[in-house]
Order: structure tokens, then sequence, then C-alpha cells
């Protein structure tokens, strides 16, 4: 449990220091105001919304079980994700989801809800298991999975806990931009040794990506530093103005 204030016990499910870094990179790239609001979509019990409202913005708080809600100063809406949200259109500052997208099977239609209750200017940040890594790439090699992903079958068809979507940045900016929502940034939460004992691998990564596929932004984030190192990801995304 994790929770310096009085009142609900407020259980994070992420690793522990994800919703802190969470939140110190959404204060990066969208400054905290009283009207300033942040949807935090895939709430839970309300960590990552109690975080967020103590660093200063409005905070709503979308779930689709919202009985397991616990923090009673943010209101939640309940929120299929593969539905209509209960949102007007360019009513929000942000949106920010937590170890949530690689849970998600169709992201279509939660990434153009996002897009539109968004306002001009508005961001969309997720964090997500960074299967980029030189770590999850020697995994695939060697076992076939990804850092973070493994046998689905060992859960039923309807456990909506497994991680099922291991897409990578160039996939997300891809879907998104579909939407219209364009990709502005990345960060990494910590810099794993175990992907630094590969570090030697990298000029050979890049040289032949650039052989490949030429020397674009997109084929160099896809190979940079954050993405080789990085244990989580977090992608940012803006809507354009006008």
């Amino acid at each position: 449990m994790e929770s310096t204030e009085k009142g609900p016990q407020l259980r994070e499910r992420a690793i522990p220091g994800t919703h802190a870094f969470a939140v110190r990179v959404c204060e990066q790239y969208l400054e905290p105001g009283k009207d300033v609001k942040l949807l935090d979509i895939g709430a839970g019990e309300g960590a990552l919304s109690k975080r967020l409202l103590d660093a200063g913005y409005q905070v709503e708080a979308c779930e689709l079980y919202t009985e397991q809600f616990k923090l009673t100063e943010v209101p939640c809406h309940e929120v299929d994700l593969n539905k209509p949200w209960p949102f007007e259109d360019n009513s929000v500052d942000g949106i920010i989801a937590v170890e949530l997208v690689e849970h998600i099977e169709d992201h279509l239609s939660m990434f153009e809800e996002a897009a539109r209750v968004l306002k001009p200017g508005g961001r969309l940040l997720f964090t997500t298991p960074n299967i980029l890594s030189l770590k999850s790439r020697i995994s695939f090699l060697f076992t076939g999975y990804f850092y973070s992903f493994g046998p689905l079958s060992r859960h039923g068809f309807s456990d909506g806990r497994p991680h099922i979507s291991p897409f990578t940045i160039d996939r997300y900016r891809y879907v998104l931009k579909g939407v219209g929502l364009d990709l502005i940034g990345i960060e990494t939460d910590k810099m794993q040794n175990s992907s630094k004992f590969w570090g030697w691998m990298i000029p050979i990564i890049r040289l032949n990506a650039a052989r490949k596929w030429g020397k674009g932004k997109d084929i160099k984030m896809q190979n940079s530093t954050k993405a080789l190192f990085g244990r989580k990801l977090v992608a940012i995304f803006e809507k354009p103005e006008g």
C-alpha cells in the first residue's frame, strides 16, 4: 500500500515509482493548474488521480469498474474504452493512462475518443513496457517473447490482466497519427543495466536501420537511447491547434 495522506489506502497497479514518474512527465508537458482538466483513464483505486490532484490539476477519473475507485475528492465516470466516452468534444486539456494500453486489444476506439475530447493543443500521455529495449530484443530473439509479455496460453480469453499488445513507438505513432494526434516526445523512467550490457550492438542496429529504412526522425526515435535502454516508455501525443 502506498499513501502518505489520511484516508483510504490507494493501491498503485504498477511497478513502484511508475505513478510518480508519470506525474513528473505530465508536469513537464502540461503545466499544472486548477483550470487544467485531466482525465485519468483506467484509474483503478485512484492512486494516480490523487497524485495528479495533489500536483494541482483538475482531475476526473475513468474506470470500467467504478466500484473499486476509492478517492472521494475526484469524480469517477464509468467508461468502457470500446464505446463513446461521456465527455464533450474539445473539453479536456490532457489525458493520462498508466500501464493500460498494453492490455487493450482495440486501440482505435480508445484513441479516436481521446482525440475527440482533447482540446486543440491538448496532450495524451501513456506509459507502457518498452519492448524496443535491447533487453527486450534479446528476449524475443532467444525466447520468442518480448520484455513484460509472456505466453497468453497461461490466461483465460476473458482475463483482462495479461499484456496482449506488444506495440512499438512506431506502431503507436502510426495509429495515433490516423486519429489526428502527433507524437511529440518519448521519455523513460529508468535506463536498464540489463540493456546496457548489450550496448555494443547499437552501432550495428542503427547502421542497418539507416541502410534499410533511411535516416528519418521516426527511424531514429525507434532506435534512440531512450528506446534502446529504457525500462518503461511514456509516449506524449498532441492534438494540433487549428
